[in-house]
C-alpha cells in the first residue's frame, strides 16, 4: 500500500484513517476474542478475488483515471468500487448529491473497458427527501455506465441519524427507489442489528467490514471469521 501512487485506494488508505469510527454498536466490542487461537481456513489462491475502493483522487482527471485503471490491472485486481460521494460527517437532514457526473461515469467506463468489474458505493441516511433523491441519481448512473452492483455505506449516517425515519420504512423506502438494480449495505462489524438489519435484509449482498483497530481486541489473522460471523448470526 505504501508504494502505491496518491489516488488508485486513496479512501481504503487514509480516508478511512480519518473517520471516527465511534458508531454507538462500538460499545459492544468484546475484550476478549472468542475465536483467539483459531487458524484462518486457508482459500485456494484461485478462489481468491481481490478489489479496491476508488474515489474523487482517482476521477480528478482523465490522466488520474488512465493511471489508476491500469495499476489496478497490474496489481490483479478483479473489482473496482468506485465511491461516488463523502457524506460521513452527516447526521442531519440533507440533500443527496455525488462528485461530478461527468467524472464518475469516465472512472466507471474506463475501469469496465479494462476488464475489470465495476461498482458504486453511496453513502445512505434514512431521510425521505435524500432517499428519494439518491434513486433518481443511481438510476441515471446506471443507464449512463456499466455497473455491476452498487453498495450502500451504512455506517454513522445512517445508524446516528438525527430524526431519521423509522428504519423499517426507511429500508422499504430504500428498496422501492432502487427498483431493480442490484444492490447491498455494507457497514461496520460491530453495527447495530436493529437499525441495519431492514436494510441487509431487502437488498441482494451484505458486506461486513472486516477490520481490526486498537480499539478491539480483533486481530487481523482473526477478524475477518469473527466479524463474518457476527453478520452472518444478526442477518442470516
Amino acid at each position: 500500500m505504501a508504494l502505491l501512487p496518491q489516488g488508485l485506494l486513496d479512501l481504503l488508505t487514509s480516508w478511512w484513517a480519518t473517520q471516527p469510527h465511534n458508531d454507538e454498536a462500538r460499545v459492544h466490542v468484546p475484550r476478549t476474542d472468542p475465536l483467539e487461537d483459531v487458524e484462518p481456513t486457508p482459500v485456494p489462491r484461485e478462489a481468491i478475488r481481490c478489489g479496491a475502493w476508488a474515489g474523487a483522487a482517482t476521477m480528478a482527471t482523465a490522466s488520474t483515471i488512465r493511471r489508476d485503471v491500469a495499476l489496478a490491472k497490474r496489481l490483479g485486481l478483479h473489482r473496482l468500487d468506485v465511491i461516488i460521494n463523502d457524506h460521513s460527517k452527516w447526521k442531519q437532514p440533507r440533500d443527496y448529491d455525488t462528485y461530478s457526473r461527468t467524472k464518475i461515469v469516465a472512472l466507471l467506463k474506463a475501469a469496465n473497458d479494462a476488464g475489470l468489474e465495476v461498482h458504486v458505493t453511496s453513502w445512505v441516511m434514512p431521510h425521505e427527501a435524500y432517499l428519494r433523491r439518491m434513486g433518481l441519481e443511481l438510476h441515471e448512473i446506471a443507464e449512463a455506465a456499466p455497473v455491476a452492483g452498487f453498495v450502500l455505506d451504512a455506517e454513522e449516517p445512517w445508524t446516528q441519524a438525527i430524526l431519521p425515519m423509522p428504519w423499517t420504512k426507511a429500508a422499504d423506502l430504500v428498496a422501492e427507489v432502487m427498483g431493480d438494480l442490484r444492490w447491498g449495505v455494507t457497514g461496520i462489524g460491530y453495527t447495530s442489528k436493529t437499525k441495519l438489519a431492514p436494510l441487509v435484509k431487502r437488498g441482494s449482498f451484505m458486506l461486513p467490514q472486516c477490520y481490526a483497530t486498537r480499539d478491539t481486541a480483533l486481530r487481523p489473522a482473526n477478524v475477518a471469521p469473527v466479524l463474518c460471523e457476527r453478520w452472518r448470526n444478526m442477518f442470516g
